[in-house]
């Protein structure tokens, strides 16, 4: 899979709990100030106090969100991961949503996961938008375990581990980049 050649991929890689989508959802907010078009999807986390109880899906195009997925222990569906169960008809509304994203300067992926590199489930249509739609800076957000197989999809993406940078810093870097990006080119 490859993308178009005016396009870079950034990958931010942490594991669960580490801020990916609260940086990822930063970035978006300060590349929408540069007006640039965005689309894609976010999953943020419902949380009770301090325990994520539940994950949403955010379309960033329209803001709409739908319930993605609650702790097993709440509610068990056939689609269980670790310890979530996933609606399938969010995610069949989140695929259709990549499916049919209209041509914007960056786009959003939060989270390749499992559910799409090793069960072929989940937001697979990301993967797909990712390696055709023509966009000048995509962004996802990714575990650990999942880096060898991203790259193998996108060698030329560049990763930034939540490990080792400030997320700050990461933020920082990004929205340098982003500068040099024409609105309405994609």
């Amino acid at each position: 899979m490859e993308t178009t050649s005016k396009s870079r991929i950034f990958g931010l890689v942490g594991e669960r709990g580490m801020g990916k989508t609260t940086l990822i959802l930063k970035i978006v907010h300060e590349l929408q100030k540069k007006h640039l078009g965005i689309a894609g999807l976010v999953s943020p986390g419902i949380f009770d106090g301090e325990q994520k109880v539940a994950i949403e899906l955010v379309d960033l195009t329209s803001w709409e969100s739908r319930l993605l997925a609650r702790l097993t222990a709440e509610e068990e569906t056939d689609l269980r991961f670790g310890d979530w169960s996933f609606s399938e008809e969010t995610l069949q509304w989140g695929n259709q949503m990549l499916a049919h994203l209209p041509k914007r300067d960056v786009l959003v992926l939060d989270e390749i996961g499992p559910l799409e590199l090793d069960l072929n489930q989940g937001l697979r249509k990301g993967l797909q938008t990712l390696a055709e739609h023509e966009f000048q800076l995509g962004l996802i957000t990714l575990r650990p375990r999942c880096v060898e197989r991203v790259v193998g999809l996108f060698p030329d993406i560049e990763l930034f581990s939540m490990d080792l940078l400030d997320a700050k810093l990461i933020e920082k870097q990004i929205i340098r980049i982003a500068k040099n990006l024409t609105p309405g080119l994609a």
